[in-house]
């Protein structure tokens, strides 16, 4: 593995651990619902990366590539579409 490899893998498991960590402590629906970006938008394409530079190219690895791209195009307006959902349910019950 190189040092690449390692850094890019590395700073993807940080910020996913660091988002479940903060998530798992948040007591808000929406809070939560955040910090679910940051692993769509840069957690799992830090990891995708790193799994894509080690591999050699294969299919496996065009998946993997595929997976991460449509992840971190579609992540965060999903997420923003569903923190939308919930601020209206919220207001609803009031």
């Amino acid at each position: 593995m190189s040092v690449l490899t390692a850094v890019l893998v590395a700073l993807g498991i940080l910020v996913v651990i660091g988002c479940a960590v903060r998530a798992a402590a948040a007591r808000d629906d929406l809070v939560r619902l955040h910090m679910l970006a940051p692993v769509t938008a840069l957690g799992v394409p830090l990891l995708g990366l790193g799994v894509a530079i080690t591999a050699s190219w294969t299919w496996t690895t065009g998946t993997v590539v595929l997976i991460v791209v449509l992840l971190a195009v579609t992540g965060p307006p999903l997420t923003g579409a569903i923190a939308n959902m919930i601020a209206a349910t919220e207001q609803e019950d009031r």
